[in-house]
């Protein structure tokens, strides 16, 4: 069982400690803000908009298309969430909980990590990654890893209040960063 630190408490971090807790692996995610999901509960205008019909390649940009269209192709929003106990409903060609309640996927999906063991620290802002001896600064205390997942969100993360720029991290780890349009 590896121990995976996962930086980023947003719905894509969360959703990857789900997974990656149901194969066995000890996993801790690092959050700067006070709570997780923040910007989840924003979505829909509070309904959540979990994800659209129209998923195409022309909306992302990789260096891997072939791997992103893989990935896009076989994901099934509606058997993903149902097999964590979310309903969905198509609304326009949007996808949206069957409450239509940001807070009730943010309920399900804090509920079912805990249940599988995640350990959410909060207030947790990272601040050095050294992949060299599989250690993570933040302002209060250092952490251990066999592995390290980045899902900080973009630059518009300053909204939600981060201080130090995503941005940084990724280029003292010499991580190529792709320059983030909108499309």
């Amino acid at each position: 069982m590896s121990k995976i630190v996962i930086v980023g408490a947003g719905v894509s971090g969360v959703y990857l400690s789900i997974l990656l807790a149901m194969k066995h692996h000890k996993v801790i995610v690092l959050e700067q803000n006070s709570t997780s999901l923040k910007k989840l509960l924003a979505t829909g205008n509070g309904r959540c908009n979990l994800s659209n019909e129209d998923m195409n390649i022309k909306y992302y940009q990789s260096d891997d298309n072939h791997l992103v269209n893989d990935i896009i192709s076989h994901f099934d929003i509606d058997e993903a969430m149902k097999e964590l106990g979310l309903m969905t409903i198509h609304l326009n060609k949007l996808v949206y909980p069957h409450s239509e309640q940001a807070q009730s996927v943010k309920n399900i999906l804090m509920n079912r990590a805990l249940e599988l063991g995640v350990l959410f620290i909060y207030e947790q802002e990272v601040i050095d990654i050294n992949p060299y001896q599989k250690i993570i600064k933040s302002q209060h205390q250092s952490y251990h890893y066999d592995d390290v997942v980045l899902a900080m969100g973009s630059e518009a993360g300053k909204l939600s209040g981060i201080n130090q720029s995503r941005y940084d991290i990724l280029k003292k780890l010499k991580l190529k960063v792709i320059k983030p349009t909108p499309y």
